[in-house]
This record gives structure tokens, C-alpha cells and sequence, in this order.
């Protein structure tokens, strides 16, 4: 039987300043056996508020780090139009599968990943991107420790 990740995102507040809180754990699935089941985040003053990424040139890749057995996010912008947020999977990392409400895109910015949309598996690596429809099912794994951004656009339609 898998094991599950706990898994956090940053949220800013501008009196606290970082706020971590746990999100969607039920999606993120350790896809490798034992281990311990909560992951190690970088220092909460090391991490920088989403409003500071704002007209800055950014190296996306060394936004967000590896960490053993883990999956670490970072939130780059979060909108009433959509959100941009970074990952770093360890190898064997992943995300069970899910739906979405909207259209997501995933930008491969290092390693490689295998991602699976409606059963069908998409052997993406560095510099690669793939689509994912709404409404259907998706899942990922780290077949090597790979970064990407998720650039999720909500719409109306």
C-alpha cells in the first residue's frame, strides 16, 4: 500500500508573513514504499512572498529545490484568472490521479516526468509541455527528480 505526502503551499500574508497551510493531500500520493509521511520545507523566512515575483525576471528552476522523498510547491501568482505554481518532484514522486475544473498546462523546466491523461501515459522531459483537459483525469510521476510550472487559467466557459 502507498504512502501519502503531506503537502504544502506558501500563501502570503502581509502581518504574518508566510503563511504554510496543508492543501489537497488526498491527491498527493508518495508512489514509492515506506518513508516517512511528512516532507522537509525549506525556512519560512528563506521564502520569498508571491508579491515579490511581480515585474522581477525569474530563473524558474532554481525557484524551488529537491527534497528527499518529497514534493515541494511554490506559488507564483494566485488570481481570480488563474494561478502559477512551481514543483519539485523527487524521483518516484508523484500526484494520483485527479480532475481539474479547468484546463491546466505543465512546463517541463528539468528531469523527466510521465504524465497520464485520460489513460494515456506522456513521457515529457526539460523543456516540454502538455496540456491537460478539464474534466479529465490526470496523474503524474517523477521517473527522474523534474521540476515544473503549473499554469492553471480559469474560465467561464
Amino acid at each position: 500500500m502507498a504512502s501519502f505526502t503531506r503537502f504544502y503551499q506558501v500563501f502570503p500574508d502581509a502581518d504574518r508573513g508566510d503563511v504554510w497551510r496543508s492543501v489537497q493531500p488526498h491527491i498527493i500520493m508518495r508512489l514509492t514504499q515506506g518513508g516517512p509521511n511528512t516532507m522537509t520545507v525549506a525556512s519560512r523566512s528563506s521564502a520569498p512572498f508571491a508579491r515579490d515575483f511581480v515585474a522581477e525576471s525569474l530563473n524558474l528552476a532554481r525557484l524551488v529545490t529537491y527534497q528527499k522523498h518529497s514534493v515541494v510547491s511554490k506559488q507564483l501568482l494566485n488570481k481570480k484568472a488563474g494561478t502559477l505554481t512551481l514543483f519539485a518532484f523527487d524521483k518516484g514522486e508523484g500526484l494520483s490521479e485527479h480532475t481539474a475544473p479547468y484546463d491546466a498546462s505543465v512546463m517541463i523546466l528539468d528531469g523527466k516526468a510521465t504524465i497520464k491523461i485520460g489513460g494515456k501515459a506522456h513521457k515529457l522531459e526539460k523543456d516540454e509541455m502538455i496540456i491537460m483537459p478539464a474534466g479529465v483525469p490526470h496523474s503524474l510521476k517523477a521517473t527522474e527528480p523534474f521540476k515544473m510550472l503549473l499554469i492553471m487559467i480559469r474560465s467561464a466557459e
